[in-house]
């Protein structure tokens, strides 16, 4: 092979594995765009992280809610004790009623934190830049990368039925 073959293939590796950071890179690089080109401030680019930590929490407490294995660490009879599967549309995975609880505990932790630090946000810098096209891209931007590596990770292939609702948690946590 040639020198440049040998290249060629080992930049196509690299590629290949990092693929699944490349949205993840786009988005940052869309940050440093929008500070450049649109001018944002602080306030703009936390507003966005803000969101970015309402996004991902939402889509991982969603998902497990669909994840039917107990979570190892915790004691409690309903984790020793199989699932029980709630299906209200076939279309979907089945929700299991002792994750709704352990989902609801997040909701609280994540339902005040969220609007304290928007609100703090707010207060301190004003809300006058924060209805721009530019954000809502940028949260537009947050969903399109969250959706499709949780579909990667827990729909595909079913893969949620082997996960716990602690690792639909610690997956949302390493973004």
């Amino acid at each position: 092979m040639s020198r440049w073959g040998a290249r060629g293939e080992r930049l196509l590796e690299a590629a290949r594995a990092s693929r699944p950071f490349l949205p993840g890179f786009v988005l940052n690089a869309g940050l440093v765009v929008a500070v450049v080109v649109f001018g944002w401030s602080l306030l703009e680019i936390a507003v966005v992280y803000v969101l970015e930590i309402a996004v991902i929490n939402l889509v991982s407490l969603v998902v497990a809610l669909f994840t039917p294995q107990p979570i190892e660490d915790l004691d409690g009879e309903r984790w020793n004790t199989a699932p029980t599967p709630i299906q209200p549309v076939p279309q979907i995975p089945p929700v299991y009623a002792r994750n709704v609880r352990f989902v609801l505990r997040y909701v609280a932790f994540v339902g005040v934190l969220v609007p304290v630090l928007f609100h703090r946000l707010v207060s301190v810098y004003g809300s006058e830049s924060l209805y721009t096209a530019s954000i809502g891209i940028a949260v537009g931007g947050i969903v399109l990368f969250e959706l499709p590596r949780v579909w990667r990770y827990f729909v595909r292939d079913r893969s949620h039925r082997a996960q716990s609702p602690m690792d639909a948690i610690t997956f949302g946590d390493t973004n």
